[in-house]
């Protein structure tokens, strides 16, 4: 480990968890449990090199005995970083329960292990009662919870918008649209239908072909110039 290195203080990565949602959470848990077992495997690997079973450079210095001190340093380190995620872990958990949620759902398979084989060895059953341990029911539930608060919230933000914006044609024939992103996929908001124009004949309004075809046919009649044509030549709609 580097000496300019400075790690995340424990008092600073508990500020930085308070605003993550429970499934976030449940990541980062799965994210450090890995950099763990990356470590601990690593050590797996320096522990011949660092008690002088094996060597790379040297055979005099393997049948002598002689530790590697790069990997015995390399060793501490790795326990010094494991250390501190193991710390980082029991925050999360702290975090989750204090907003109301179990761990059993976060917990590792190692750690359901050895609580069984804790539960065994002192004569009690060792089975959980909860079968889920990979937190994904809590994190999908608070997931949906705030997908629907955050939903909500831009419906009632916007409804002022939509309700003048919805008046221009294109609010109506689809060419603009409304939705949400839920899930990772996008809902579209039903398009409210487009009321028809009316085309009767007791003062209706007509639609622009009609009025089109209606003033086509009206000259028409005028360049006939037949004896019922009115005097006065005008075109009344």
């Amino acid at each position: 480990m580097s000496a300019d290195t400075h790690p995340i203080s424990p008092a600073r990565f508990v500020e930085a968890v308070r605003d993550l949602s429970l499934a976030t959470l449940h990541l980062k848990a799965l994210e450090i449990r890995n950099s763990i077992l990356h470590l601990q495997y690593s050590n797996a690997q320096l522990k011949p090199y660092a008690e002088g079973a094996a060597t790379t450079l040297d055979a005099a210095d393997a049948s002598l005995g002689r530790p590697d001190p790069d990997c015995v340093e390399a060793i501490r380190e790795n326990d010094v970083v494991i250390t501190r995620m193991e710390e980082r872990v029991q925050i999360i958990r702290e975090e989750v329960e204090g907003r109301g949620h179990s761990w059993n759902e976060f917990r590792s398979k190692e750690e359901v292990e050895s609580e069984q084989q804790a539960g065994a060895a002192n004569g009690v059953n060792g089975t959980t009662t909860s079968t889920t341990t990979n937190g994904l029911d809590a994190a999908r539930a608070e997931e949906e919870r705030i997908a629907g608060q955050r939903a909500q919230a831009a419906i009632e933000s916007s409804t002022t918008t939509t309700t003048a914006a919805s008046q221009h044609p294109a609010w109506l024939d689809g060419t603009f649209q409304m939705g949400t992103i839920r899930n990772g996929e996008i809902q579209l908001d039903t398009t409210p239908a487009q009321p028809a124009p009316q085309t009767n004949g007791t003062g209706g309004r007509l639609s622009d072909d009609e009025l089109r075809r209606a003033m086509e046919e009206r000259m028409r009649g005028l360049g006939d110039g037949g004896d019922d044509d009115d005097n006065d030549g005008g075109m009344h709609l």
